[in-house]
């Protein structure tokens, strides 16, 4: 027993490499960098120990002789290495590939200023004549919600303002880099809000995996390398953990010139003068249709919660009207980021975000008034987006059958001007004679639109399934030759969203990951995760009584195998609903009529022969009704 008492405390030293806590840092061989990593753990560290793992990886690293790292943890109710305490916040210095407790207090709220303010103040005080870099680590929701949302305190998070205030508070010169190891900060907005904060900014534009940076990477480049050599090793490092893993297709990250933000903002309002100017003549519509057609970030449904987040290059490149104003936005811009690596899906997006009202949400629009980095974009956003009302689309013909037996919709003239997009809804009639069930099955784009104004249903008789079994799934976009869909679901028990692609050039779907989407807090879910052996997955649908009243029913439930499979499967139901739903280019949405199919082929005939002839139907219509179930 008493040699087992000591090999115990053996360890227990090892692990904690000798220190006691409130210990000052050592000065030894230490010449002037510091890494300053601001780990608030949150669900990513209670439920997954995703902090733990990252710090790890500091452990793991080979810390040149003229660098030191210095951690803050907080924020989680409880933490995978037990080296940390979650009843405190606590700061650890790296050493001898160990923690070094050097400072503990009572909890606090690293989602406060002022919690960040005392961790700056400290590593001034005790790393005096340094140059300095701070990573804060955790979920992200962009300019407007900030970062870091603290567990402990409701999520409460650090706001963008709040960050800049603490750095400018703080007895620290500025800054050498500030990282965000979190999702959707990428952005225009919070770089101009930090610009006099640090020299360079490293960000993602989209949501990050929960798996996150390459610590190690980070920790070995840092006072080793040059400082853009060690900006573009975080961005290569990156890149290729997110390749290993299977994350890559999402993956952005980009390394921010500050110093030029600036003039970015410059050209920014000159473009958004000029549109203003003109805005009477082109419409807005010429400027929403380049907004559609451009990259976007985050969620992108009602019930994922939308982001409003689009690529800044790519909406310059997509703006056709006035080239002078976009070729300087854009070289503004490319000077800007100075390296980005982006995912197949974001191949062209140009590592930096700003915020659109995409989907109109007049309490965001007001708040993020205050943030946009233009007075002249401001203007923009009160004179057309402020007090907008819900009449803008006008049918013609509310839906009805035509001689080929399709399904169609004829909108106004006047309409086409504010159309985004036009999508069909399918539900199906399912449960029994005594029960019935309307469940939604989600929204899809195959239809015809030939002719101005008419839109045609081309309704094959197919659906996604996962290893067999029907989703709900929303069409969320196209994206570089990928379809990208949304689809409810429960993972073990808790509520979650697949997001997955379809390939034009391979004709595949495949899994992009498993997340919770934005919380009520703006927080964005990092765990885009994979489905593993042994998940049970449940399909989760929108459902709708007799009076239309919505709730949800759950699926068969899916236990992954090997394999995760997802296809076009015929439907299985005889009934069916089909609806039109037409997006404005305010993100209002207006229903068709609903025609009710009944199918003409068995799930037998449709998977031994599917249909591929233009007007070749799987459904006839067997009714037209004003009864309408909306679906998200």
């Amino acid at each position: 027993m008493k040699r087992l008492t000591v090999i115990l405390i053996i360890i227990l030293v090892i692990g904690l490499t000798a220190c006691n806590n409130e210990q000052k840092p050592s000065s030894e061989g230490y010449e002037n960098n510091l890494l300053m990593v601001y780990f608030c753990g949150s669900d990513l560290e209670s439920k997954n120990g995703r902090a733990s793992a990252n710090i790890e990886e500091l452990l793991n690293a080979y810390i040149p002789d003229n660098t030191k790292i210095i951690i803050q943890t907080g924020g989680a109710r409880k933490w995978k290495n037990d080296d940390i305490n979650g009843n405190f916040i606590e700061r650890f210095e790296i050493a001898d590939n160990g923690l070094c407790n050097v400072y503990h207090q009572p909890l606090n709220n690293m989602g406060e200023e002022e919690t960040l303010t005392e961790f700056l103040n400290y590593c001034a005080k005790n790393y005096p004549d340094t140059n300095k870099s701070l990573i804060l680590w955790n979920h992200g929701g962009g300019a407007l919600k900030g970062c870091c949302f603290d567990e402990n305190y409701n999520f409460d998070s650090l706001l963008i303002t709040e960050i800049a205030k603490a750095l400018k508070d703080a007895d620290i010169p500025k800054l050498d880099f500030i990282g965000f190891d979190a999702c959707l900060m990428g952005t225009v907005e919070v770089a101009y809000i930090l610009k006099d904060c640090a020299k360079y900014m490293v960000a993602s534009e989209e949501l990050e995996p929960g798996c996150g940076w390459d610590y190690k990477a980070v920790a070995e480049s840092y006072g080793k390398n040059t400082l853009k050599e060690t900006l573009i090793g975080i961005v290569d490092s990156y890149y290729e953990k997110c390749e290993k893993l299977g994350k890559a297709l999402n993956a952005t990250l980009s390394v921010i010139d500050l110093s030029e933000i600036e003039n970015l903002a410059n050209t920014f309002s000159k473009l958004f003068n000029t549109i203003q100017d003109n805005i009477d003549s082109v419409g807005l519509y010429s400027v929403t249709r380049p907004v559609s057609e451009t990259s976007s970030f985050g969620g992108r449904t009602a019930y994922e919660s939308n982001s409003n987040l689009i690529d800044l290059y790519g909406f310059a490149d997509n703006l056709k009207l006035f080239p002078d104003k976009t070729d300087l936005l854009k070289t503004a811009i490319n000077d800007c980021v100075i390296y980005k690596k982006n995912g197949a899906l974001k191949q062209t997006c140009g590592g930096l975000s700003f915020y659109y009202p995409y989907n109109l949400n007049s309490s965001e629009l007001k708040e993020m008034a205050m943030l946009v980095v233009s007075e002249e974009y401001k203007t923009f956003l009160k004179d057309n987006y402020a007090d907008v009302g819900k009449e803008f689309i006008k049918f013609e013909d509310y839906g009805s059958i035509n001689e080929s037996g399709a399904f169609e919709i004829t909108l106004s003239k006047q309409s086409l001007k504010f159309v985004r997009e036009v999508k069909y809804s399918l539900l199906e009639f399912a449960g029994t004679e005594f029960e019935p069930i309307i469940a939604s099955l989600g929204t899809d784009v195959d239809i015809y639109n030939e002719t101005p104004k008419v839109y045609t249903s081309n309704f094959k008789g197919r659906w996604v399934t996962l290893n067999g079994e029907t989703l709900q799934c929303s069409y969320l976009g196209e994206e570089n030759g990928y379809d990208i869909y949304s689809s409810p679901v429960k993972v073990n028990g808790e509520p979650k969203y697949l997001r997955f692609t379809f390939s034009y050039a391979t004709r595949n779907f495949k899994l992009l990951g498993v997340w919770a989407g934005i919380s009520d807090s703006g927080m964005a879910d990092k765990s885009f995760d994979d489905l593993k052996k042994g998940d049970i997955v449940t399909p989760v649908y929108y459902t709708f009584d007799a009076n239309y009243e919505r709730s949800t029913i759950d699926g068969n439930r899916i236990i992954i195998s090997e394999n995760i499979d997802f296809q076009t499967s015929p439907l299985k139901e005889k009934y069916y609903q089909y609806v039109f739903v037409v997006e404005d280019i305010f993100g209002h949405l207006y229903y068709s009529r609903s025609a009710v199919l009944e199918m003409k082929y068995t799930y037998d005939e449709l998977l031994a022969n599917p249909l591929t002839g233009k007007y070749d139907f799987a459904a006839d219509i067997i009714a037209v009704s004003d009864n309408v179930a909306l679906v998200p």
